[in-house]
């Protein structure tokens, strides 16, 4: 696993975390060397009420998938309901994976 410089993880939720191993471990079985790249946790700018902020979302890189869709699928079915597993601004500059943790029943 690789951060983009800059990219704060400290205070992440422990949910987080089991997705980012889970990220990287699919990176890695695509042929992505040296497995994801994560290119934002806590830090940045996103918008108001992101679950970001509240340690409880991550993006991730997806340039170098040789197909990004079908790959942030198979994450999403690896993490189960609990994760919304986004495919952001496919096609574009910016696209990339978007995880963030939200329960759908209470714990």
């Amino acid at each position: 696993m690789r951060l983009k410089p800059g990219v704060r993880l400290i205070g992440v939720r422990p949910e987080i975390v089991v997705a980012l191993v889970a990220a990287d471990g699919l990176w890695r079985e695509v042929g992505i060397d040296g497995g994801v790249t994560i290119t934002a946790g806590m830090d940045g700018t996103h918008k108001v009420g992101s679950f970001h902020y509240a340690g409880c979302a991550f993006d991730a890189r997806t340039r170098g998938l040789t197909d990004a869709k079908t790959t942030v699928a198979e994450l999403a079915a690896r993490l189960g309901p609990d994760y919304d597993v986004l495919l952001e601004g496919a096609g574009t500059d910016n696209e990339h994976c978007h995880v963030e943790w939200e329960p759908k029943t209470p714990y």
